[in-house]
């Protein structure tokens, strides 16, 4: 007996059903058989949508030779949808050798007038093919059944290959060595006719390597052409660090901003920081000179830091410390800290409780996730790797002043807004329901928010030139005006887009005065001079009786300095040494860029070309502790030392 592919005649091909939409293919044995007939009917269904293809009977074949037929019925029935339509489109003129079934994986093998078909493998596809967009590798996804579960998973390429597709075992799917070949083979074609994805793992803005084009990647991809969705484009949820997959419903979310947020300055002020973090995103990707943004909210435990920090982060995820949520505490070291931001290019995150960290000095730390990228670091072939970067608002909250963890210099203080003691929720009662709504409803208003940036990139630049404006206007006069105009430029541009996006009624006016009003009192601690001016005050009231007054004997064994009195104010002269080494002590990094602050400020008295002067402290009576100032035995000819001289008003020191 034999069996051979014959045509169906079409006067006896219908169905019942429309011809035009039904193609059948049958095979069936020859007039030679006698009644042990075996008769696989596939049937075809096709129509404008969809093309899938069903197996009447599905069998598992273990030879067909000439003249005989040993066959037994799979009993569950259909095969999986589509592959047998898939391979029909093969460009190699004959169609693939290859079928699968429920019973696996079956390759056809013709002889003359003899066909054969033997199992290969136990099912196995490839589902997906994707380039991953961090690393330009493309990995597939292989679906396959372990113990009549299909798993799936994804794999390098390179699995497919007849060197690693025995490396399948390893995953619970044996493959008899003498058939890596066919396996290889059958998944080689079938990956090259899936279609090429590309994954994001990272969130926020990218530019698409395909398209060139400026992507805002959250749990969809969103360009400027809300009416082309981007297919090519998929959120890897799985490998992402962050989970900004919406949950819940935007309208919950919308009603409790109305109901527990709006006429509370402080909270929408809050909002629109989370809303800014998009913006710093976008501006960082078209190459805006933006840092990334610290808000640190200190405080008592009760004024409400955390539930504002989980409303901020709820625009775009999950509000959680688990589940990849875009929350964590500072009980961590700083890399690990630092590497839970990589990747992140406009979507806000939370640091919780400060107090929690091993942290001896924060500068280098605030500087380093202000500045959106990771130290460089030596790979073993001696070459520098980079360590990722990133572009958006960091919330911080803790019942320290991490500034007060940092050193005392301007640039730490223009990078991190420190907002102290503020009441944040109104009571108990609103922080618990604001918590329990974001923590259900979460990620939908960030992608609403996300798509009208998109839509009107053209006037971004413009409004944050409208915002700054306003800012450089009303601030107080400072040495960092224009910067921290620019800061809070984003932050009001980020409230005016999120009321329109998605029809918030955030009191514009009113975080225009809240900024005013707290800027006004940062100020003071941004200015590194007159912040050091009452750390050196301190230290002089502290210090009296280790200086000479008016030419009087001083009896100490640690002379510091002398002191004369003016008209109008005290002239103290601090040995250099000594003020670094005070400076110093307080958290200031440089002594002299102190002192050229307190020059412009007409408190210091000096040299012509120096910031210092050279006057006598040690009287002759006193060389001995000159030499202990200066830890010499032998004493220089002239008894001058260098001092800084500063002009320090009566009323501000109270000498004894």
């Amino acid at each position: 007996m034999s069996l051979r592919r014959v045509k169906r005649d079409p006067k006896n091909s219908q169905t019942g059903g429309n011809e035009g939409n039904n193609k059948a293919t049958s095979f069936q044995q020859s007039s030679t058989t006698n009644q042990n007939t075996l008769e696989v009917t596939v049937q075809q269904n096709t129509n404008s949508n969809t093309d899938q293809t069903t197996i009447s009977k599905s069998i598992e074949v273990t030879s067909i030779e000439k003249g005989e037929t040993r066959a037994k019925e799979h009993p569950n029935g259909n095969d999986y949808p589509g592959f047998c339509s898939l391979y029909s489109k093969m460009p190699d003129g004959g169609g693939s050798p290859f079928s699968m079934y429920r019973g696996g994986i079956y390759k056809l093998v013709k002889k003359k007038e003899t066909e054969s078909t033997y199992k290969i493998a136990d099912p196995i596809y490839v589902a997906g093919k994707y380039k991953d967009m961090q690393d330009g590798t493309v990995k597939v996804t292989l679906k396959f059944l372990v113990n009549g579960i299909m798993q799936s998973r994804d794999f390098p390429m390179d699995i497919l290959t007849v060197r690693k597709i025995g490396d399948l075992v390893n995953y619970g799917f044996p493959i008899d060595s003498s058939y890596y070949k066919d396996v290889s083979s059958f998944l080689m074609k079938q990956q090259s006719l899936a279609p090429m994805l590309t994954k994001y793992s990272d969130v926020g803005f990218f530019h698409d390597p395909e398209s060139k084009k400026l992507i805002c990647g959250l749990a969809e991809p969103i360009d400027n052409d809300s009416n082309k969705p981007l297919q090519n484009l998929v959120f890897d949820a799985e490998a992402s660090k962050f989970n900004i997959i919406p949950k819940g419903d935007l309208d919950e979310w919308l009603g409790m901003v109305k109901e527990e947020v709006s006429g509370n300055t402080p909270l929408e002020f809050i909002l629109a920081c989370g809303f800014a973090s998009a913006l710093i995103g976008y501006m960082y990707r078209n190459d805006y000179p933006v840092d990334s943004l610290i808000v640190n909210l200190t405080g008592d435990s009760t004024t409400g830091k955390t539930t504002a920090g989980m409303l901020a982060v709820s625009i775009f995820g999950a509000p959680t410390k688990t589940g990849k949520g875009l929350f964590t505490s500072w009980n961590g070291t700083s890399n690990a800290i630092i590497q839970s931001l990589v990747g992140n290019y406009g979507v806000p995150y939370l640091i919780d409780e400060l107090s929690m960290s091993k942290e001896g000095d924060f500068s280098s730390f605030l500087y380093t996730i202000a500045d959106g990228r990771n130290k460089k670091r030596l790979t073993k072939e001696l070459s520098f790797q980079d360590q990722g970067d990133w572009a958006t608002v960091i919330f911080s909250t803790g019942e320290l002043s991490i500034l007060s963890k940092a050193s005392n210099n301007t640039g730490l203080k223009i990078r991190t807004l420190e907002f102290e003691d503020e009441e944040w929720t109104t009571s108990s009662y609103n922080s618990d329901n604001i918590k329990n709504c974001v923590l259900q409803n979460y990620g939908h208003a960030g992608q609403k928010f996300a798509r009208y940036l998109m839509r009107n990139q053209y006037a971004i630049n413009q409004w944050l030139i409208d915002c700054e404006r306003i800012f450089l206007e009303r601030l107080v006069d400072s040495q960092v005006k224009d910067r921290m105009a620019s800061k809070y430029a984003i932050i009001l541009a980020a409230a005016n887009m999120a009321n329109s996006a998605l029809g918030l009624d955030l009191n514009i006016n009113q975080i225009i005065q809240f900024i005013i009003e707290k800027d006004t009192v940062l100020a003071k601690s941004r200015d590194i001079g007159l912040s050091a001016w009452n750390h050196i005050l301190e230290h002089i009231q502290m210090n009296q009786n280790n200086f000479i007054c008016n030419g009087m004997a001083c009896h100490s064994h640690r002379i510091i300095g002398r002191i004369d009195e003016k008209q109008e104010y005290y002239e103290v002269s601090i040995l250099k040494n000594e003020f670094e080494s005070a400076m110093n002590t307080y958290g200031y990094q440089s002594g002299s860029v102190i002192i050229k602050n307190l020059r412009s400020k007409g408190l210091i008295d000096h040299e012509p070309q120096r910031l210092t002067n050279r006057k006598l402290i040690f009287s002759n009576e006193l060389q001995e502790q000159r030499k202990q100032y200066l830890g010499k035995d032998t004493l220089p000819q002239k008894l001058v030392d260098t001092v800084y001289t500063l002009k320090v008003p009566k009323e501000q020191l109270n000498l004894v």
